[in-house]
């Protein structure tokens, strides 16, 4: 009796994950595209830190990357991470709101509570680094 055989055994159930399951919802997409902005993110980064490390050299090192910054192609590259931070901002403070609940007694705060803090300390953050750089230029 308690011996089964191998063939009575049943197998553990496996989910087959198709391997463009982000396709099939709208949500998912979006979800996806604002992981991508890593990508822009992370070109400005090496950009910023290619600029860093010709500053800490000699003076003819930082003018050619000044130089570099204003062709085309390093505008189009910063134009295109410009529009990846701010649809990746758009998008993060949208759902921040469903994942950050704030609980005021029984009920809880209106989103549009939470994303227009949101947007208020970024439109403050903004003004503040602007000031800081035109004071600077």
């Amino acid at each position: 009796f308690r011996q089964t055989s191998r063939s009575m055994r049943s197998k553990p159930y496996q989910h087959a994950e198709l391997a463009n399951w982000y396709m099939e919802k709208p949500f998912y997409k979006r979800y996806m595209l604002r992981e991508l902005t890593c990508v822009p993110i992370a070109l400005y980064v090496l950009n910023l830190m290619s600029g860093v490390v010709a500053l800490a050299g000699s003076l003819f090192e930082w003018q050619a990357w000044v130089r570099m910054q204003k062709t085309p192609l390093m505008l189009l590259l910063v134009l295109f991470c410009l529009v990846g931070a701010v649809f990746h901002t758009v998008t993060w403070f949208e759902t921040t709101p469903k994942v950050m609940k704030v609980q005021q007694g029984e009920q809880f705060l209106p989103e549009k509570y939470i994303l227009g803090a949101h947007w208020a300390v970024f439109a403050m953050l903004a003004l503040v680094l602007l000031i800081i750089a035109i004071a600077c230029a």
